[in-house]
């Protein structure tokens, strides 16, 4: 199977960590990986985000690609017309910027012209834009992975699904969303889109250290998530500041960036709590799985809130990797979540914006290392049976086959 993987950014440029293990593990599986990042490319690829030896990452020379192309009318035309209407679709409506899609989609065929069999691309917008134009030009089925934000924006969904071979939502929620805005348009919709979830890396159980093994003055509390408004920080420091007047030790270790960041330093100095919250800023994967290794992560908290017309959470990965390295997890119900912690035993969930609610359910980890260790053990298993990046690179591939 030779496969062209679009993405937006992966593995050149932070924000898409997420897809390193679903790559790496489509790699493992025998699969010619050719990964694209199609929006932004920064020069070498950092040590550690793709080193298989069963893919590559493209660099692309669009500019190049495009004077080639002149010589042929005919497939300017043909692409040109494949890529304006979406692009004309979205926020930012320029066609200049369909002109450059269509220059990425031309240097990838000819790239890859009788080198690939099929194309997926991550993400409605973009990367689905240049896939549906280089299958065009390839002749070969093309598919994509709708996640949340990317279908809410419009991005042309409709000609996409009906011109796609299948089309993958990361949650029942996101397939909700996506057939009430594709079904109208497209009658074969409901059997071309189906739910495929992001899957992890499982670490090895070597590495596991249980929560009842961590000393009672090391307890670490993680937050792995942009500052952003969706993602609710404020709610969680409010949450820190009623837990040390309750007099309970631990650090809060708030790992990313965003526009946020200011703000929520402030609130945490006006609460006196400064001093044992800790923003790491853009934390490495690798960096965050070493935190969850090191025995001293009682918990992993995700305190997100809906701010309404359709922006909120998917389900997002970073619960699922706490949870395949044994962490504790306390998230709210916002989104796709409560797809995922489907049970009290698998993680506390409380209703967003509610701080209380948050000091709660750490407070009761914080002090109860058996609960900790029953939550460790019980999230394992269920991610690891269910929510594997091999598991989910496997859906990806008999899809394919039967697009075939």
């Amino acid at each position: 199977m030779r496969l062209l993987y679009l993405t937006a950014r992966y593995p050149s440029a932070p924000g898409e960590a997420f897809l390193s293990a679903e790559a790496h593990a489509l790699a493992a599986l025998g699969v010619e990986l050719h990964v694209v990042p199609c929006v932004r490319h920064l020069g070498p690829v950092p040590e550690g985000r793709w080193c298989d030896s069963n893919g590559e990452v493209v660099r692309i020379d669009p500019l190049g690609a495009w004077l080639r192309s002149l010589r042929h009318p005919l497939r300017v035309s043909r692409v040109i017309g494949t890529v304006l209407p979406s692009v004309l679709s979205e926020r930012s409506k320029t066609a200049l910027r369909g002109f450059a899609r269509s220059s990425v989609a031309f240097s990838l065929a000819e790239r890859f012209d009788g080198r690939v069999d099929h194309i997926h691309a991550h993400w409605a917008d973009t990367p689905a834009t240049i896939a549906m134009a280089t299958a065009a030009l390839l002749e070969v089925p093309w598919s994509f992975t709708a996640h949340r934000g990317d279908i809410v924006m419009g991005n042309d969904l409709a000609r996409k699904t009906a011109s796609a071979a299948f089309v993958h939502c990361i949650s029942q929620q996101s397939r909700r969303m996506f057939l009430d805005r594709v079904s109208p348009f497209v009658p074969e919709a409901a059997g071309k889109v189906s739910v495929r979830h992001l899957g992890v890396a499982i670490p090895s159980l070597d590495s596991m250290i249980r929560p009842d093994e961590t000393p009672i003055d090391e307890l670490h509390i993680v937050c792995p998530a942009q500052l952003k408004p969706v993602k609710g920080h404020r709610y969680l420091i409010e949450a820190v500041a009623i837990l040390r007047n309750r007099g309970c030790r631990f650090r809060l270790l708030v790992c990313g960036e965003g526009e946020l960041e200011s703000v929520l330093r402030r609130q945490a100095s006006e609460l006196k709590v400064d001093d044992i919250v800790e923003f790491l800023g853009d934390v490495a994967q690798s960096t965050l799985f070493a935190f969850y290794t090191s025995g001293r992560v009682r918990a992993m908290v995700l305190p997100s809130i809906d701010l309404g017309d359709n922006e909120h959470e998917g389900i997002p990965v970073s619960l699922i990797e706490a949870m395949a390295h044994g962490i504790p997890v306390v998230a709210t119900s916002a989104g796709g979540v409560p797809e995922l912690i489907n049970s009290p035993e698998l993680g506390t969930m409380v209703e967003p914006c509610d701080a209380v609610g948050l000091a709660n359910a750490l407070e009761q980890l914080l002090s109860d290392p058996l609960l900790a260790a029953r939550r460790s053990q019980a999230a394992q298993l269920y991610v690891r049976n269910g929510w594997s990046a091999e598991t989910s690179a496997r859906a990806l591939l008999r899809r394919i086959k039967e697009a075939a």
